[in-house]
């Protein structure tokens, strides 16, 4: 079998099956299909500045090698 084979029996609903879909009013009144959306009027804009990787693999280096120094670790140590 390969991808999109129908499954076996234990495998779930089969395209075409309508056992268990049947809905009543009443679900239908509790989850509509369309429900209209809230708008609002404000924007949210981003700025995205390009950090190239050799910058950002630099940044990260200084980050580890100032945290590794013998005075750090000691003022952090209770």
């Amino acid at each position: 079998m390969g991808f999109g084979a129908p499954m076996g029996p234990m495998g779930g609903m089969r395209p075409g099956d309508t056992k268990g879909k049947e809905k009543s009013k009443e679900d239908e009144a509790k989850n509509p299909r369309i429900f209209k959306a809230k708008q609002y009027k404000f924007r949210v804009q981003f700025c995205w500045q390009e950090r190239p990787l050799m910058q950002r693999l630099e940044k990260r280096e200084k980050e580890t090698k100032g945290q590794a120094t013998p005075g750090n670790v000691a003022a952090t140590t209770p």
